[in-house]
Formats: C-alpha cells, sequence, structure tokens
C-alpha cells in the first residue's frame, strides 16, 4: 500500500545535475541562490534532502486557504456531498475557489499533523484559529507540500495533490 506521505528523494529534483558517464556519474545539487556553485553529492549518490538542501524550510510554513467568497463556500456543499456519498481516502476541492487566509508556523510535518489529528481536535492542534469547515491547511516543507480539507473540528482529509494543481 502507497503511504500518504511518501519521503522526498533528490531524484525528484529539478536541481540534480549528473555529470559523466551513465555508470558512473557525480551528481551535483545545482539549487543554491545566485552564484554559489553546485554542491557534490558524496559517491554513494543523492537519496533523501540533506539539513543543508536549498529548498527544504524548517520549520514548515502552514498556509491557511479559506473561501474567496459565499458563493464559493456554498458551491462547496457540492464537493462535500459525494465525498459522504462515497468515502475515499483523498478529496478534491477545487483550488480556485480558495485564497490563502493566513500563514502560521505550526512546528509540524504533515505526517506528524495527519497523526496528530487522530487523537485532537483541530482546535487543539491549531489554537486560536476558527475553523468553520471547508477550509485547507496547507503544510509545506519546500520540498513537497500537503494539504488537507477541514471537514469538521475532528476531521481533516487529505486533498488529491493532482485536483489542487500540484
Amino acid at each position: 500500500m502507497r503511504s500518504l506521505f511518501p519521503r522526498f528523494r533528490c531524484r525528484e529534483c529539478s536541481y540534480l545535475l549528473q555529470i559523466g558517464p551513465s555508470l558512473t556519474p557525480t551528481y551535483y545539487c545545482d539549487g543554491f541562490p545566485g552564484k554559489r556553485k553546485p554542491k557534490r553529492f558524496p559517491k554513494s549518490g543523492p537519496a533523501y534532502p540533506k539539513d543543508w538542501c536549498p529548498r527544504l524550510i524548517s520549520p514548515p510554513i502552514c498556509r491557511i486557504y479559506d473561501f474567496i467568497d459565499d458563493r464559493h463556500r456554498f458551491m462547496d456543499c457540492f464537493i462535500r456531498e459525494a465525498w459522504e456519498a462515497r468515502p475515499r481516502k483523498c478529496i478534491s476541492p477545487e483550488r480556485r475557489r480558495y485564497e490563502v487566509k493566513t500563514v502560521i508556523t505550526l512546528g509540524l510535518s504533515a505526517k506528524e499533523f495527519f497523526e496528530k489529528m487522530r487523537d485532537y481536535r483541530l482546535s487543539d492542534v491549531i489554537p486560536d484559529m476558527v475553523f468553520n469547515g471547508g477550509e485547507v491547511i496547507e503544510i509545506d516543507d519546500g520540498l513537497r507540500p500537503y494539504r488537507f480539507y477541514v471537514y469538521s473540528n475532528s476531521l481533516v482529509i487529505p486533498v488529491n495533490q493532482y485536483s489542487w494543481g500540484g
């Protein structure tokens, strides 16, 4: 079974450079800003991002999206009805209906957030925020953002990354 939160691999990154013959290549990370020269990976090659990864955001950023207006909030009832009729692992809200409401530092990875939601309510995990349902919580570590649809204070559903456009 595939994990909801697969670990990002350097080979997925557009900044990975491979130089030399295909049997014994040398790998470099070219994601550094400015004119800094690329950093060479060890001979074992790239696997998972290191602490020095230029794309890595630590701690991850948490963006909270809300509806643009009441019309878009009303249209969300169709997404909810479709999911209620046939619950799945993910839900597919439309990105065009949302705008960023606030950005906070949550201090949790997407996986940690989702696991914490099994035992706690959303108001306990993200205090001082009022959720009405339908909002989208995005946790972005710079490598791969994960999004969660707020169904209720006790249930968040992972968002299908392809429906959101990312």
